[in-house]
């Protein structure tokens, strides 16, 4: 049996399991998919987890998708770019981290035939999402993004930004 989980804090609020244990138990692979609360301090313990074959893949929600990219292998172009990771699996030895909600967020304008080209955008918070959304944002060609945060701090790590 094939385990995941995704890690979090708080977690409670994940649909991850639901959805993903609906796609196994449809395409009749042996997996599970649970959530696990952590603190910040743990997070290697994860890592360890995925290296030991306890846990086969990770899916991050908040506040670690940007610090687990301290403890992985390998980080994909794109995760890196963003600065943050929702994602990570083994393969082989390596531990590989990985952002998928920026090609989310370009798909559900796409289908939606949102045009973003040119236009001023603001953004709500300034998170691990908020990092992939900027990207992608930029990818479609956006002229102006505000970034509105609880924290002023935070929001100003996105000015002049690299994303």
């Amino acid at each position: 049996m094939k385990h995941y989980a995704v890690i979090g804090s708080p977690v409670q609020q994940s649909l991850s399991p639901i959805m993903h244990q609906w796609v196994f138990d449809s395409l009749k692979i042996n997996a599970e998919y649970k959530k696990i609360k952590l603190l910040e301090n743990e997070l290697p313990g994860i890592i360890q987890k995925m290296r030991s074959g306890e846990l086969d893949g990770v899916n991050i929600t908040i506040p670690f998708k940007e610090s687990i990219i301290q403890y992985l292998d390998k980080v994909n172009p794109r995760a890196q770019s963003i600065g943050a990771a929702n994602c990570i699996i083994r393969s082989d030895s390596m531990i590989i981290g990985n952002n998928t909600d920026w090609y989310g967020f370009i798909m559900s304008m796409k289908r939606n035939n949102i045009d973003l080209r040119n236009k001023r955008v603001v953004v709500l918070g300034a998170g691990g999402a908020a990092q992939a959304i900027i990207f992608s944002l930029k990818q479609m060609g956006v002229k102006k993004i505000d970034i509105l945060n609880r924290t002023i701090k935070n929001a100003l790590k996105f000015q002049d930004s690299h994303i």
